[in-house]
């Protein structure tokens, strides 16, 4: 009878993408626990991204019947809303209130303030 060492397969791993192997840092290593990358390439859900804050104001309209503000090339009225696209997903832009140098915007519930001009949006 031949016994069997259960400690030869002590940290070894599968990351989903055909990629096993030995993992030289087990037990402390943070492979495959929630929160890291290799968890979310093995399948285990992540955390959906929030919408960015850099939204990009390059224009704004004031005059005696509207109120307009160009977010990330689309035009917005004051108290309007569209769903806007960004690189990983899209977010619903609300424009609560436009003045000369600023935007006040509602995206997905939070309120962001955008300012016009030199260096005014990091």
């Amino acid at each position: 009878m031949v016994a069997l060492d259960t400690n030869r397969f002590r940290g070894r791993f599968t990351d989903g993408l055909s990629t096993t192997g030995r993992d030289p840092f087990f037990p402390t290593s943070e492979r495959g626990r929630p929160g890291t990358a290799s968890a979310n390439i093995a399948g285990l859900p992540s955390s959906t991204p929030s919408a960015p804050t850099n939204w990009l104001l390059t224009a704004i309209v004031i005059d005696t019947r509207r109120r307009e503000a160009k977010i990330n090339g689309v035009w917005l009225s004051q108290g309007a809303s569209k769903r806007l696209s960004y690189p990983g997903g899209t977010a619903l832009v609300e424009c609560v209130e436009v003045a000369p140098a600023w935007v006040i915007l509602r995206v997905d519930g939070k309120l962001v303030e955008k300012k016009i001009g030199r260096g005014a949006n990091p």
